[in-house]
């Protein structure tokens, strides 16, 4: 089954204007879904923002340390102040599931860490040999270093999200704009279809008494503005009574199509065909002379004439 045909039958079973219901109402559900994920990621970037700033202020507050100790300034509470930074970073992310980035920056925090507990140990002597000077400021170089590569890492996790978190406003663009486009093409397709059927025969799908009466006003206000020959042609169907007691009102049905498809197909482009009774037809020819006329209303009644209408 090709889709066409698929369309054709879920068209059949439930009908236009519930497909269109289900597709409006899916964006919708799209939409919303959408809306709680933006959600999400503005928290997870917001996650982001903090853990790039506590990077920094770690990074920051050792290089401040490691000076403070190799100028003898007392450095205890400034030593609390770090190793609570860390603590609170590690409390917070223990119970978060992670991306293979967020791991990457997970590990080179915890070899920061590893650092700075080397780096305390080396505070504890209260002289500070050249020796031990130097060891200080390579663990602080290398700490610098760590940092560095944390806070890239961190960075590059924070630009995805926002990447992210662009794609999803453009499918939330795009879906809103899908939803009033459908919108509006249901809107059209519900006005020219009461259009039509306000103005349409739904059996033979020949302009009915409405546009009729509209078409007769618009006629004689042209005839007499433009004093311009103009013709009224009615015709009906002979013993029609009789056709639908032989053969059936269904059989009657299809003579009236069939006779308006014949009809449309011989009068002019400027002719206007309407249905105004039961088998009651009015044709309405603009700017036509008698001679012309005469020759229209023959060559119509030899083409009903010489059609077979399959009633023998």
């Amino acid at each position: 089954m090709n889709l066409r045909r698929l369309y054709a039958t879920i068209r059949q079973r439930f009908g236009i204007g519930s497909i269109l219901i289900f597709i409006v109402s899916a964006h919708i559900v799209i939409i919303f879904l959408n809306s709680l994920f933006i959600k999400y990621v503005l928290f997870q970037i917001e996650d982001d923002a903090m853990l790039i700033n506590q990077s920094g202020k770690i990074r920051g507050g050792i290089q401040r340390i490691v000076k403070q100790k190799l100028n003898n300034v007392e450095i205890n509470e400034d030593i609390k102040t770090i190793d609570s930074l860390f603590d609170d970073f590690f409390v917070e992310q223990k119970y978060k599931v992670y991306s293979p980035t967020m791991k990457t920056f997970l590990f080179k925090l915890g070899k920061l860490q590893n650092e700075w507990e080397r780096l305390k140990e080396t505070f504890k002597l209260d002289i500070i040999s050249p020796f031990e000077r130097e060891k200080i400021l390579l663990i602080s170089e290398n700490i610098w270093k760590l940092s560095e590569e944390a806070l890239e890492t961190a960075s590059s996790i924070s630009t995805k999200k926002t990447n992210t978190l662009s794609a999803i406003f453009l499918l939330f663009l795009i879906e809103f704009l899908l939803i009033l486009f459908i919108i509006y093409i249901t809107n059209v397709k519900i006005r020219n279809k009461l259009e039509i059927t306000s103005t349409t025969d739904p059996l033979t799908k020949a302009s009915n008494r409405n546009v009729y009466d509209d078409s007769m006003k618009n006629l004689l206000t042209h005839v007499k503005d433009f004093d311009l020959s103009s013709a009224y042609i009615m015709l009906d169907i002979d013993f029609f009574k009789k056709i639908n007691d032989t053969f059936g009102h269904d059989k009657g049905d299809e003579v009236l199509i069939n006779l308006v498809s014949l009809l449309r197909k011989n009068i002019r482009k400027t002719d206007s065909l309407f249905r105004i009774g039961g088998e009651e037809f009015v044709v309405l020819a603009r700017d036509i002379e008698m001679g012309g006329l005469e020759k229209l209303c023959e060559a119509l009644r030899k083409h009903v004439e010489g059609f077979d209408f399959g009633l023998g």
